[in-house]
């Protein structure tokens, strides 16, 4: 494994992707999806109480009494048709993450250009990835995120899918930094966030 310093605005890095790499990429993407899992599981959460309130407040007073007194006795009958999905979703999403899992695993082993070396270079255009049998260029602002742990730099490509780079491809510790830096100064450049403008002060009036 070999990494390159050449210039304050281009980098790359040369390696081999192992096992463990698409471990952590996949580990890396279910822990980002989990903010989706939230905002899923509170929606579901939600669902039951708007059930019930939604006619309450449409109610008559007199209605109202007689809703609150079913309420009470038959409640769980009420909730039963909107408890159904979140009894479903745990199941369906450990189905799906361990689908997602397995079908990496065979990726991994069935596609040679996985196995490949390949390197990685960012450029202030784009990310570009080679290796021995494709090349395929990136450009930032189609990029999804760029992250990174103890380990490994990550290069997500879509939601779902991109590139684990193992810190220890480069040369030390900082030079592994540097290039993560890097990378998000390109993404952030490409993906600008909106900055309102502040308040006039009501004593320049």
């Amino acid at each position: 494994m070999t990494s390159s310093n050449e210039s304050s605005t281009r980098m790359h890095v040369t390696y081999t992707l192992q096992p463990q790499d698409q471990v952590a990429l996949v580990a890396f993407i279910e822990r980002k999806s989990r903010s989706l899992v939230w905002t899923i599981l509170i929606a579901f959460l939600l669902l039951p109480i708007l059930t019930l309130a939604i006619p309450y407040w449409r109610m008559s007073p007199f209605d109202k009494m007689f809703y609150v007194m079913r309420l009470k006795h038959h409640w769980l009958t009420m909730l039963m048709p909107t408890l159904m999905p979140i009894w479903l979703f745990p199941p369906i999403f450990a189905w799906v993450v361990w689908k997602n899992k397995r079908q990496r695993a065979k990726d991994f082993q069935e596609n040679d250009e996985l196995r490949q070396p390949r390197t990685i270079e960012l450029t202030p255009e784009s990310l570009r990835v080679a290796t021995a049998i494709n090349e395929a260029q990136i450009y930032w602002k189609t990029m999804h995120e760029i992250g990174a742990n103890e380990t490994h730099i990550f290069l997500l490509t879509a939601a779902n899918a991109g590139h684990a780079i193992p810190k220890h491809a480069f040369a030390n510790a900082d030079e592994a930094e540097l290039f993560a830096q890097l990378a998000r100064t390109y993404w952030e450049k490409a993906h600008p966030t909106q900055i309102k403008a502040p308040l006039p002060d009501p004593r320049d009036s």
